[in-house]
């Protein structure tokens, strides 16, 4: 794992990854229950946990991937959440926000450290988490099923209003039939059976 230096508690308890608290998802419909990232992010960790299990993942993969669960959506903290079905609305415009959330997660490290070096481990933790390897494929997976979850709360509870974002899940939903998610397959396919039972109810 990568080690720290340095840490500045005070930064890292009360400055910006607290907002995390406040940021809320789905922010441009209205919610039942709002959520945010902090909440999704638990939930994100709390996945990736029962699939490391799941899937007898050894020490190691299970130690990236629990930190990556925690540090995957941290840049959020500077930037805000974007609605998945405006950011991937053209590839110009997800490669535009990827580097504008490498600039927001370097500004939510800044103060942690006094070492250069601290900060970038950490940055490069957070590129880490969207990595193809297996603790990074746990982890989108994961954030999947934390979406999953949320929006189908929301649509047991006849929010219609969130229609647009159980739209783009399936299309989301596709990205895990490449060939890198095999090893979670089931896990995979009753994601698909949960879908369809949630969101094809009339």
């Amino acid at each position: 794992m990568i080690g720290a230096q340095n840490i500045d508690l005070r930064e890292v308890l009360i400055g910006q990854a607290a907002r995390l608290r406040y940021i809320i998802r789905f922010s441009t419909c209205r919610v039942a229950h709002p959520e945010s990232v902090a909440e999704h992010s638990y939930y994100v960790a709390l996945y990736t946990a029962l699939i490391c299990q799941w899937y007898r993942a050894d020490s190691e993969t299970i130690a990236w991937a629990m930190t990556y669960a925690v540090f995957h959506d941290l840049e959020e903290a500077r930037s805000g959440d974007f609605p998945r079905p405006f950011k991937h609305s053209t590839p110009e415009l997800k490669a535009s926000l990827n580097v504008a959330a490498k600039s927001a997660m370097e500004q939510v490290v800044h103060g942690w450290s006094t070492e250069p070096i601290d900060r970038k481990n950490w940055v490069a933790v957070w590129e880490y988490s969207k990595t193809n390897d297996v603790a990074g494929s746990i982890v989108a997976f994961a954030d999947f099923l934390s979406a999953l979850s949320y929006l189908a709360q929301e649509n047991m509870d006849r929010n219609h209003s969130v229609i647009e974002h159980t739209a783009a899940m399936r299309a989301y939903y596709e990205e895990f039939q490449q060939e890198r998610f095999d090893f979670i397959r089931p896990l995979v396919v009753q994601a698909g059976q949960l879908m369809k039972e949630i969101f094809d109810a009339p």
